[in-house]
């Protein structure tokens, strides 16, 4: 079978078809930017299509936002960025710069706060400690050794019986939950 647009349909689900030639209709009438996904990463390609003048069609199989978008940690960081890839370290480093802006504009713009959290995170008695410490010079990331008696005053909760800690200060968290509002 093929569609009125001459697109070989091969392994789609039978309700694919039908949204694709529902598609093909409105697209023969206007130009669209087709979106599949309605999860955080779809709905701010929607966003800013649509903010920049763009008509955009966006489609999910359930409702927005209600899978791995909803349940996601919104850690802006690796757990250990010292032990990733060169492009995994760059992804990083742009998610913790841009995501405190995008919840400022989106805050002008919709009146959702998406709660974006710079809370910094500690580590405690790392082996690779001086990886870590020599990554954090090489990629300029404010990462340094801190005094055991700082983290307990931050964390009182804290048990005893660390020896060393170490502190990255710009470590956010965003509530996944509010981007998909």
């Amino acid at each position: 079978k093929k569609t009125a647009g001459g697109v070989e349909p091969a392994g789609r689900a039978p309700w694919a078809l039908a949204v694709f030639s529902l598609w093909e209709l409105k697209m023969a009438n206007q130009e669209q930017v087709l979106i599949v996904g309605g999860g955080v990463i779809g709905l701010l390609t929607a966003f800013n299509l649509a903010s920049a003048g763009r008509s955009v069609l966006l489609l999910d199989r359930s409702g927005l936002g209600q899978e791995s978008s909803w349940a996601g940690g919104g850690i802006v960081s690796p757990l250990y960025p010292w032990r990733y890839s060169p492009a995994v370290t760059a992804l990083a480093h742009w998610s913790q710069d841009f995501y405190p802006r995008l919840a400022e504009q989106l805050f002008a713009t919709t009146g959702v706060d998406p709660q974006v959290h710079t809370t910094g995170l500690y580590w405690l008695d790392l082996e690779d400690e001086a990886e870590a410490l020599a990554w954090a010079e090489r990629e300029n990331r404010p990462l340094r050794a801190v005094n055991l008696s700082a983290v307990q005053e931050a964390v009182p909760v804290l048990g005893e019986g660390f020896a060393r800690a170490i502190y990255m200060e710009n470590v956010a968290n965003v509530r996944n939950p509010r981007l998909i509002k």
